[in-house]
C-alpha cells in the first residue's frame, strides 16, 4: 500500500522514495527482521510446546521448547508485504497461497495426532496447484532452459503441471531439513536473498535480462520484495533460533519457506533452477523422501519387510544412512549442531554459486 503514497509526492517530496523498487525492498528486508525480532520473545509463552521427536537423532532436546514460531514470522512477513509489495492479484493470491501452507503446518503442529502422510501430500499438492496457477495467471509462460539460448514459450497447462512437483518437493524437503538448531533458517536464507537479487537486478532490468539471455520480467520487482521480506523475517527468528534454541518455526514455518523458495525458482523462469539455488535442502531432505518413497515401494512389492534383518542386502544399504542427512552426521559422523550447521550452509552457498553460474553461462 506505499507504493501508493507515492502519488502524493508533490505535498512532501520523500514520497517519491515509495515508487523505488529498491526503497520497497529495503523496507520489507529490515521490517519483517526487527518486528519478528521485537514480537517473537512477547508471544512465545502462548505458543504450544514441542512434544519432542522419537526417531530423531537428539529429539529429545526440543522436547517443551516453544514450537510453531512460523506461525508469528509468517504472519509478519504477509502483512509487511501488503504494505510494502506493488498491488497485484497475482502477489495477493502467492501470498494466500503461502500463508495457507503456514496454516496446515500450524495444524498439524497443534494437532494431538500428527496428519498422515496421506493427508498432508495431498494438501501440499492441492497448495501446490494454486500456486503455480496464480504464478502463470493460466497463461503462457516464458521458460528459459540451460544448454541453450532459446526462450521457449511454456503453455499454461505444462507450466502448472511441472510446477507442482517443484512446489511439493521443496515444501517437503525444507520441512525435513528442519532438525537441528538454525539449520532451517539458515540454509533457506541465503537462496532467498540469492532468488531476491536475481529477480531484481537480472529479470526485473531490461539490459541485464538481454545480456544474460533471460525472459525479462515486469513482476520481477515485486518477487523481489517478497523474497527480501521472507529473508528478513527468517533472520529474525534465527536470533532466537541459534543454538541453544528458546523457540522452533515448526511445519508452519518450514513449509511456508519450502513454498516460498519454490515461488522464487518458478518465477526466475528456469525449473532446473531447483537444483542450483536449494541442492543442500534437496540433498538434506528430498533424499529422506526417496528413500521413504523406495522403502514403501519395495515393501509393495515384497522385495522389502518391515524389519531390517530380514531384507535383501541393497536394502539394508538403504538403511546404513539416516535421513534427513543431518541426523546422519550427527549419529554417525559424530557432528555438533553448530559444525552440521557450519558445514552445510558453507556448502549450500559455494554450491549455489557454482550451478547458479554453470545454469546461467552455460549456454
Amino acid at each position: 500500500m506505499l507504493y501508493y503514497l507515492a502519488q502524493f509526492k508533490d505535498l512532501w517530496g520523500p514520497l517519491r522514495l515509495f515508487q523505488s523498487h529498491l526503497t520497497l525492498i529495503g523496507l520489507g528486508l529490515i521490517g519483517t527482521s526487527l518486528l519478528v525480532w521485537l514480537i517473537l520473545p512477547r508471544v512465545k509463552h502462548r505458543l504450544p510446546t514441542d512434544r519432542g521427536k522419537e526417531f530423531a537423532c537428539h529429539g529429545e532436546k526440543s522436547k517443551g521448547k516453544p514450537q510453531g514460531a512460523g506461525l508469528v514470522f509468517i504472519t509478519i512477513f504477509a502483512f509487511v508485504c501488503l504494505l510494502v509489495i506493488p498491488p497485484s492479484a497475482r502477489s495477493y493470491q502467492v501470498l494466500g497461497c503461502l500463508y495457507l501452507t503456514m496454516l496446515t503446518g500450524w495444524f498439524d503442529d497443534r494437532s494431538v495426532k500428527p496428519w498422515g502422510r496421506l493427508l498432508k501430500g495431498s494438501l501440499d499438492a492441492f497448495l501446490a496447484f494454486l500456486t503455480a496457477a496464480a504464478i502463470c495467471q493460466f497463461a503462457d509462460m516464458p521458460i528459459w532452459l540451460p544448454l541453450t539460448k532459446q526462450i521457449f514459450t511454456c503453455p499454461a497447462w505444462l507450466f502448472i503441471l511441472i510446477s507442482i512437483p517443484i512446489l511439493w518437493l521443496m515444501i517437503n524437503s525444507t520441512n525435513c531439513s528442519d532438525g537441528v538448531d538454525g539449520l532451517a533458517g539458515t540454509l533457506s536464507i541465503f537462496p532467498l536473498l540469492f532468488l531476491g537479487g536475481f529477480l531484481y537486478v537480472v529479470m526485473g532490468h531490461v539490459e541485464f535480462a538481454k545480456y544474460l539471455l533471460v525472459p525479462h520480467s515486469t513482476h520481477g520487482a515485486s518477487w523481489a520484495i517478497m523474497m527480501f521480506s521472507l529473508a528478513g523475517a527468517v533472520a529474525g527468528y534465527l536470533w532466537y533460533n541459534a543454538s541453544p534454541s528458546h523457540l522452533l518455526m515448526g511445519d508452519a514455518g518450514s513449509r511456508a519457506i519450502g513454498l516460498a523458495l519454490g515461488v522464487g525458482i518458478l518465477a526466475s523462469g528456469n525449473f532446473f533452477l531447483t537444483f542450483a539455488i536449494a541442492p543442500v535442502i534437496l540433498i538434506n531432505g528430498g533424499t529422506g523422501l526417496v528413500k521413504i518413497t523406495l522403502i514403501q515401494v519395495l515393501q509393495r512389492l515384497g522385495i522389502c519387510t518391515q524389519k531390517k534383518d530380514d531384507a535383501k542386502i541393497y536394502i539394508k544399504l538403504i538403511h546404513r544412512f539416516r535421513f534427513p542427512l543431518h541426523d546422519h552426521c550427527r549419529k554417525e559422523l559424530n557432528w555438533s549442531d553448530a559444525q552440521v550447521v557450519m558445514r552445510f550452509a558453507l556448502l549450500q552457498v559455494w554450491l549455489l554459486m557454482v550451478l547458479f553460474t554453470f545454469f546461467t553461462k552455460m549456454r
